[in-house]
């Protein structure tokens, strides 16, 4: 395309909704000559302007002549009678070429060229969406490998600190099982919220949840919702659950008496978090400083530049933390979010009669835990499955009272069997990592959904059921 230039004066255009088209029936001085043959015309496709990329039809010249009756060029000579043409023989037939041209570019060649075009630039733009599509996952799988990442990384120290303030290796796992599954519970308050942010409320009253009721939950809290960004709620979910847990052990909590109030406000551009117990037994401030009091002292300051104030006194445990209003959006107080924190209603059940127990599972370490969890809860035999046809292998040979069953099971799905169950009358819950029940088919729809990591609690709550 650099090398061909031809000169305006030769060329006209060719409209086009994409980019107009320029052709030439008489271009062969500015084209020249290719591999002996003499070139006269050209039709000039642009596909895109950024890169500049074109396509170009050249034609050869053609031979076209003109019979003419004599030579076209006669003299006139003036006589005394009437003008007179001479000499007679230039009425002899003259034939004239006219090699310097090409065939006309008819329409269906310009229809031709418009439809290569249109299909390119089509071909472009699916590429282009291909390609940014390709992108976006890419940025996709940094952006997970960056948060599983911190993820472990906040769970290693958890897990650090936790075994630095144990004063046993039974206090050491149950500090560490706690503070992981209140994270577990708020990232799948995330995963719903799909990545958007999560509702203060709600998170309070999952962390409130263990040790109070759900109008106690609501009689506590004062304050318009808020939203906590993505990037505060891990650190948010850890700081309200030391003030509960603590609060349980040794706080207002601890005793039927005991109260809390949480209220907040957002003033100056600072978002102010109260926590005041009441009605407890008398606190004072600890002699040695734990993983939990740590945070609650250090964590407010260094991760959100703002201040903690706790205080120990007669009438109770108070701290009070001052934010900048950065981590935070103010929002309306949201149903949704205040549901959340509210079990879901279920239709009462006969309570179960615990014998043998089915748990499929295609991870093992996972099928043993949830194995140690039924048997806590009463079952004496509890048989492991970890596919499809091994879980309805187990079904046929023997009679069980109950089933977890592990929804995603590597390459297949657990449906099939939750069909056998419901032939055999074997009540069961399903148990799933995923944020949602979008991957449930209506027909379940009825049917428990147990989160991962599961508890004791969860499993004991519904066989109570």
């Amino acid at each position: 395309p650099d090398a061909f230039a031809p000169s305006p004066g030769d060329t006209f255009a060719i409209a086009s909704p994409i980019i107009d088209l320029t052709a030439s029936n008489n271009a062969s001085t500015a084209l020249g000559e290719v591999a002996g043959s003499r070139l006269a015309g050209y039709l000039e496709v642009p596909l895109t302007k950024e890169p500049d990329t074109r396509i170009v039809f050249f034609r050869k010249t053609v031979s076209s002549r003109v019979s003419w009756g004599g030579y076209p060029a006669k003299d006139i000579e003036e006589t005394e009678k009437r003008p007179r043409l001479s000499p007679r023989k230039s009425f002899a037939k003259y034939v004239e070429d006219n090699g310097e041209k090409c065939d006309e570019w008819s329409s269906e060649d310009i229809q031709l060229a418009l439809h290569i075009q249109r299909e390119c630039a089509s071909s472009r733009s699916t590429a282009g969406r291909i390609l940014q599509q390709k992108d976006n996952l890419r940025i996709l799988a940094d952006e997970l490998n960056h948060r599983v990442k911190n993820i472990l990384a906040l769970v290693k120290s958890l897990s650090g600190h936790a075994r630095e303030s144990a004063r046993s290796p039974d206090d050491y796992a149950e500090s560490l099982e706690r503070r992981l599954f209140s994270l577990a519970a708020s990232h799948d308050m995330l995963t719903r919220a799909e990545m958007k942010g999560v509702s203060l409320l709600a998170l309070i009253g999952v962390e409130l949840e263990p040790f109070l009721t759900g109008p106690q939950i609501d009689e506590a809290m004062s304050g318009s919702d808020v939203l906590l960004t993505t990037d505060a709620v891990p650190m948010a979910t850890l700081l309200i659950h030391e003030l509960a847990s603590n609060a349980a052990k040794h706080g207002a909590l601890s005793v039927k008496s005991g109260r809390i109030n949480i209220d907040w406000h957002i003033t100056d551009q600072s978002f102010i978090f109260h926590w005041k117990e009441s009605g407890g037994p008398e606190v004072s401030e600890p002699d040695r400083q734990g993983f939990g009091m740590e945070l609650l002292r250090e964590a407010i300051p260094y991760e959100f530049n703002g201040t903690s104030n706790l205080t120990f006194g007669k009438t109770g445990f108070e701290a009070v933390f001052k934010l900048p209003m950065q981590g935070f959006i103010e929002t309306e107080t949201s149903d949704d979010a205040q549901a959340q924190v509210k079990a879901s209603d279920s239709s009462a059940r006969e309570p179960l009669k615990f014998s043998r127990a089915l748990v499929v599972e295609d991870s093992y370490l996972l099928a043993i835990d949830h194995s140690k969890i039924l048997k806590s809860c009463g079952f004496e035999d509890v048989d492991l499955a970890s596919s499809v046809g091994s879980a309805i292998a187990c079904i046929e040979q023997a009679a069980h009272d109950f089933a977890l069953l592990d929804i995603n099971l590597r390459k297949e799905m657990s449906f099939a069997i939750a069909d056998a169950l419901i032939d055999r009358n074997v009540p069961f819950a399903f148990v799933t990592g995923y944020g949602s029940s979008s991957k449930i088919p209506e027909k379940f729809a009825q049917v428990e959904l147990l989160k991962k990591p599961l508890t004791g609690k969860a499993v004991r709550a519904l066989l109570d059921m």
